[in-house]
């Protein structure tokens, strides 16, 4: 029989969580068998980035932040008091254990953690602000560049003249204020490289013991 695939309703954010974070144990566990020789669109980060993206652009096109964020802060109760607002970490916090800690936690890896996620919020808001479709965002992070020129350019988002190839077909006319930009097509970066520094704000992702985000 036909493994079933049809995703939930985006309102179901317990169903989405439970979909996001097996699709990156899937991955995880395909990169493991393959010795880690997997196209970069298979890497475990960039299946979550994909996922995970194409999940936001839904709810912001629908108005469900608000929603998702009622039904987080109701899971978590105060956890995420003075962690920042925007809708993106929304988004991430879904994703996240529900307050588990593991007294064998690696620092590193902790840090490491809270720095990708602290990445993927910005990636997406820059990615949201130039309206670019989910299946085009690895080949977008691609040209902005690593992770220190995506982070400054995600705190005041520039809509990017050369990025128009990746924006959606349905995208209205821009109004955004705009700055000269040229696609950096001589930079060779891995949209899946850590980065480097602590996210002070942020949390940790599960303890990877299997993969990452467990169903715990």
């Amino acid at each position: 029989m036909a493994k079933n695939t049809k995703a939930p309703p985006l309102k179901d954010f317990r169903a989405w969580r439970k979909r996001l974070r097996k699709a990156y144990q899937r991955a995880w566990q395909k990169e493991r068998t393959a010795q880690g020789l997997v196209r970069p669109r298979d890497q475990p980060n960039n299946v979550m980035r994909l996922q995970a993206y194409a999940y936001f652009c839904e709810l912001k096109a629908r108005g469900l932040i608000s929603q998702l964020r009622a039904h987080i802060e109701d899971r978590d109760g105060t956890r995420w008091n003075g962690h920042g607002d925007s809708d993106e970490q929304w988004v991430m916090r879904l994703l996240v254990a529900r307050g588990k800690q593991h007294a064998d936690q690696d620092e590193k890896k902790i840090a490491n953690a809270n720095a990708l996620r602290s990445r993927m919020c910005a990636e997406f808001k820059l990615a949201a602000h130039n309206k670019v479709r989910p299946e085009a965002l690895l080949g977008f992070l691609y040209e902005v560049g690593p992770a220190a020129q995506i982070k400054a350019d995600a705190m005041d988002p520039p809509t990017y003249n050369w990025a128009e190839p990746y924006r959606s077909a349905t995208a209205t006319k821009r109004t955004a204020k705009r700055r000269k930009q040229h696609s950096p097509v001589t930079k060779q970066v891995s949209t899946d490289a850590w980065d480097e520094e602590e996210d002070l704000d942020a949390d940790t992702w599960d303890g990877d013991y299997d993969g990452g985000w467990p169903d715990g």
